[in-house]
Formats: structure tokens, sequence, C-alpha cells
């Protein structure tokens, strides 16, 4: 069972907010989200409205899905119902997942407001009362000394508690998640308009950089979630380090972290143990990107390591040398006096310039590492990763 510790005084939930007030999705917050083709969702006069196809067979979904994950630990997380019509086959949700195996729910299906947790991929009806529009037009998940509960209020300020859960283990990284659809035929129009999530205002900060700590000591680490295609690039946690295996076709695969942290002079830093071989066009590679996909990266190729830029996912390369496995044993990315900096190092201590320029990145970050392959290459090796942020050896 997975164990997030003590909760810090930052990350959390409560610093997410939208107030809808855009006009169109903002999908620095919403990146995840998706929408079935006879769907449609719109930021319109301060609110989220998803309106559903009549008439039309099959599962027509659509949602908004926040880029990042959040901490539910000794927070909460808020949305106003501002109206809705599901009438009797349609669903409304509001969840705090930690995956689509795991995750909490407020749904309103057949006239009822259920409370719902899945639970390996299993739903849990934990409880369920007939839906209110007036009484239940705030809904709101809170996490105190280990139990979330489920509440609800007509003004955002009195909450009535429906349901609670004892020590959900996976309250420090949920995702936030609005959405309605149908999973049968609707004759009439169905739709919900949200308005506003955490009262559109946001609360606290993200956690610097420098307290993400990773020895890759543990596989059941909350703060991670992986990418690729497994059996065509595939990362295995083995021995204490991360082992990043790109195959012979193309593909990419790593791990990138699930929360936004602030990226300041302190930076990250992680450990080259072993290079993917240097004599293919195999890459290894090592980032910071905010969720505006503006990165800073460090990536091999060809025997060369280059610092690479993304500025709205359009990608420069910015320096270059060739790499040096002693002297590159360490990479390390930050952020100090208005600029962004890549350095390098032999043992973690002592750091020499690589590259730096002007900031063009957000506050907050996430981090990504792996490896892949653009083209098909007979032997590509594989890269071994250790200590983010941990202690040079």
């Amino acid at each position: 069972m997975p164990d997030a510790g003590t909760p810090p005084p930052c990350g959390r939930t409560e610093m997410f907010a939208d107030d809808f007030e855009d006009d169109v999705v903002d999908l620095a917050r919403w990146r995840n989200t998706f929408v079935d083709e006879l769907v449609t969702l719109e930021e319109v006069d301060g609110h989220t409205r998803i309106t559903l196809p009549v008439n039309v067979g099959g599962s027509q979904y659509g949602a908004l899905i926040s880029t990042a994950a959040y901490d539910l630990r000794e927070s909460s997380l808020t949305v106003e119902v501002a109206d809705l019509d599901a009438g009797d086959l349609a669903q409304v949700y509001f969840k705090a997942g930690f995956s689509s195996e795991e995750e909490l729910e407020f749904i309103v299906e057949f006239g009822m407001l259920r409370f719902r947790q899945r639970m390996g991929g299993q739903w849990l009806l934990r409880g369920e009362l007939p839906h209110d529009a007036t009484a239940h037009r705030f809904w709101r998940f809170r996490e105190d000394q280990g139990v979330v509960r489920w509440e609800t209020s007509p003004d955002g300020v009195a909450f009535t508690t429906h349901e609670s859960l004892v020590d959900w283990p996976y309250a420090a990284s949920v995702y936030v998640v609005l959405g309605a659809g149908l999973y049968t035929p609707e004759t009439a129009e169905r739709f919900v308009e949200f308005e506003g999530v955490n009262g559109g205002t946001p609360v606290g900060e993200a956690c610097p950089l420098a307290s993400f700590v990773e020895t890759f000591s543990d596989d059941t680490d909350l703060r991670w979630r992986t990418f690729g295609e497994p059996g065509i690039c595939d990362v295995v946690l083995a021995n204490g380090v991360l082992e990043a295996r790109p195959s012979s076709v193309e593909g990419y695969c790593g791990m990138g972290t699930r929360s936004v942290y602030r990226l300041d002079a302190n930076g990250v830093l992680v450990h080259v143990l072993q290079m993917v071989n240097t004599d293919t066009s195999t890459n290894a590679f090592f980032n910071v990107g905010d969720v505006y996909e503006n990165r800073a990266e460090f990536i091999h190729e060809s025997g060369n390591l280059y610092a690479k830029r993304f500025v709205l996912d359009s990608p420069s390369l910015v320096a270059v040398e060739p790499y040096d496995p002693p002297a590159h044993a360490w990479w390390r990315l930050r952020r100090e006096g208005g600029l962004v900096s890549w350095e390098t190092s032999a043992d973690g201590v002592n750091w020499t310039p690589f590259h730096a320029e002007p900031d063009f990145l957000g506050p907050d970050v996430m981090v990504y590492l792996g490896v892949g392959t653009y083209e098909p290459v007979a032997d590509p090796g594989y890269a071994i990763f250790d200590n983010i942020n941990g202690p040079a050896p």
C-alpha cells in the first residue's frame, strides 16, 4: 500500500482554481481534457458547460481533467454546480482521482446524488440521497487528519458531511475531474454548468523542487507517472536505480512527476550512472517543463550532450558538447537571477556551466526523464538514472 508520509504545507488541492471567466478552456490547467465527437464542452458566461447529444447510441462523454495532481491531505477541493439537467440517463460527476482505478466521486444519475469510491477498478457506492439542485449546489471533498469527507452546501459556506473514508492511501496525489456523459441514447438534451473550482481563487503555492528527493528505492511512490508502451520501451526500478530501456523500434518512455514544483536556485539534479549506446541516435533525456509546454532539457544523441529549449512545445538546440561520461555524470537544471541554467558535474558537488539564457519557464514545473528512439536502432543500449536531488556518493 502506498505511503505518502507527512503532508507538507504546499502543493495542496486549494492551490488549484478556475473561475471559468476566460470564455475559453484553459488547457494549461486542464491539459488532459477529453471530449467525445458529439459532446460540446465550452467555457461561456462564467461557466464550463457540457452539453450531451440527443438520440445518439454508444458512449458520449466530455470531461475537464487537471494537468497536474495535487495533495488533498489537510486540504479541500470544491466545485460549484450552477445548473444541471441529467434526466434519468445522463451522468454528471466530480472526481478526485489518483488513476482510473483509484478515485473518489460525486455523481448525479437517476435523480440521485451518489458518493462513490473506485477501488481496484471496481465502483463501491458509499451513500446516496435524492439530488436537490439548491441544497447541493456546492460539492466538496475535504481531508482532515486522515479522513476524506464528501460534503455539500447551498451557499459554499455551511457544508453538510454525507459520507467519509478513513486512511485513503491516494489522497496525496489527486487529479481534478469535472464531467458529464451518456452510455445510452437520451431523447432530450442534457447538460451541466460548472461555475468555478475552489471559488476561482487559488490558495497556497507549489512545493519547492529542491524538496523533491527520489532515490528509486520504492516502487509504490505516489509522485510519478510513467509513459510509453510496455515492450516497446520500458522503465524498470531495480536495485535502487531506474533503468530506462528503449527497444530497437521507434518509441519513447520514461517517468514524469504528477505534481508541479517551484523551480528556484537550488534546481533539480540527477545522477546518470549509465548512458544509452553513444554510437547511435538513441536519446536519453532529463527536463523540467511548465504547464504551457515550455521546457529546459538535457538530451543525449549520437555521442553528444545537448541543451534543448522548448517554447510552446517548439524545440531549439541551444548548446552542445561531446558526451563525456565522467564529466557529465550529473545533470542539473535551475533558475536564478532571471536565468535558466543547464549545469554538469563529475561528483554532484562541483558544477560546471553548460548553458544559460533568460528565463522562459512558468513559475512551476514538472520533472521528466527517460529514453527513446525516433528511428529503428539495432542496439540502443539503455540508461540508468539515480538520485534525483539525492546525496552524491
